[in-house]
């Protein structure tokens, strides 16, 4: 595990790796339903939610209607802590692997 003292010393290389490692099956699950494959898969490489593209506001939405407790135990073990701002990025990297996983 990647621990968050580590990735805040290189935050610019682990962001993913950090992330990944809070994904889950359930996760990418909800990001699915919630957003469908064409919409991921079209927003890919675009920075999944810069405005114009999938809005933060939606991510936002997501994190907090989950109220950021889908990965709360797991990111207190590596020193972290549960915020929305985590939760989006643990989101926003599990779309990025649902799209990895079904390209075709």
């Amino acid at each position: 595990m990647i621990t968050r003292k580590e990735y805040l010393n290189d935050s610019n290389n682990l962001h993913t790796d950090y992330y990944s490692q809070f994904v889950t099956p359930e996760i990418k699950k909800m990001v699915l339903s919630y957003f469908g494959l064409e919409r991921l898969k079209n927003n890919y490489g675009k920075s999944l939610g810069l405005k114009g593209y999938i809005n933060l506001s939606k991510w936002d939405a997501l994190a907090g209607g989950y109220k950021t407790k889908f990965c709360e135990e797991k990111v207190k073990t590596v020193g972290d802590f549960p915020s929305r701002a985590g939760a989006v990025c643990i989101l926003k990297t599990a779309a990025q692997i649902v799209v990895e996983e079904n390209k075709s």
